[in-house]
């Protein structure tokens, strides 16, 4: 672009302020050059403030029919898409996603769900083989952290396993499309976002699936840190993997929440609970 083609329309969109462009002078040198702006750039830039203010307007009305939290609102108030408010956080998208939506759970960190679910552990299985070694764990299985966490809780933990893959398959499409959120056990072997060199026959890998475009369902996996996707017939096989812990199919979603939950007092019944495994070993 030569200098004398620097758009200079004076968008008010810039506020009287200008912007450093590169050109080409008449001596052929690339030099900045400022602009006042181009009205094809305003026009694009009112067309985005607009959307933003539609979604901002539709997240309040949302939030006030308890279907969205009050950080879409906020997001979109300040212009913001659900990818660049997981980078500004540092958290992945589905994360982000998840605290979108207003009755999608209860607030709790990682941390306070391995304290009261009883997660942390030790565990020596010789007899259990994974790739010829055995079992070393620090943990609970997934299943074990969340059956302690909902029943302490006081929350409805809705579990369900299948004999039929079809059937399964087809429930949780229902279920997605309900607008549920969904857990499931899996086995990474079978799981084709893993890289090859990830893969291995275990079967205590838990996921959620909160939405599907057209024959692939879409995934908060913990190992990643954005969004996956599985087709149907992938994600199936991984449900229904053979072999130590079996998923058969294993999904969770969440029930009823108690309106007032006492987690002071949880804690410290989770805290008793866990010095009396403590001691009862020892």
């Amino acid at each position: 672009m030569k200098q004398t083609e620097v758009p200079q329309d004076n968008i008010h969109t810039f506020n009287g302020e200008r912007k450093a462009l590169y050109a080409f002078n008449d001596n052929d040198e690339c030099v900045i050059t400022p602009s006042s702006g181009w009205s094809v750039e305003e026009m694009a830039t009112m067309q985005a403030v607009e959307e933003f203010k539609r979604l901002e307007k539709e997240a309040y009305e949302g939030f006030l029919n308890q279907d969205v939290s009050p950080l879409a609102v906020w997001m979109y108030r300040r212009r913001m898409s659900i990818l660049t408010l997981a980078s500004c956080m540092g958290y992945w998208q589905w994360k982000v996603r998840s605290h979108l939506k207003y009755k999608n759970g209860y607030p709790v960190s990682e941390a306070m769900a391995f304290g009261i679910g009883y997660g942390l552990s030790f565990a020596y299985l010789p007899m259990v083989k994974l790739d010829g070694m055995p079992l070393v764990a620090y943990r609970m299985l997934p299943r074990g952290i969340i059956k302690a966490l909902t029943k302490r809780l006081g929350i409805t933990l809705n579990i369900k396993r299948y004999s039929s893959p079809l059937k399964a398959q087809n429930e949780l499409i229902d279920m997605v499309d309900s607008g549920k959120i969904v857990g499931l056990q899996t086995s990474v072997y079978w799981l084709p976002y893993f890289p090859t060199e990830m893969r291995f026959h275990f079967n205590a890998h838990n996921l959620i699936v909160y939405g599907r475009e057209e024959e692939n369902f879409l995934i908060g996996d913990p190992v990643f840190e954005h969004t996956v996707s599985a087709s149907f017939n992938d994600l199936t096989k991984a449900r229904f993997a053979k072999g130590v812990f079996a998923p058969k199919g294993t999904c969770y979603t969440i029930g009823e929440i108690p309106k007032d939950i006492n987690l002071p007092k949880v804690i410290k019944k989770s805290i008793a609970r866990r010095d009396w495994h403590r001691r009862w070993w020892l």
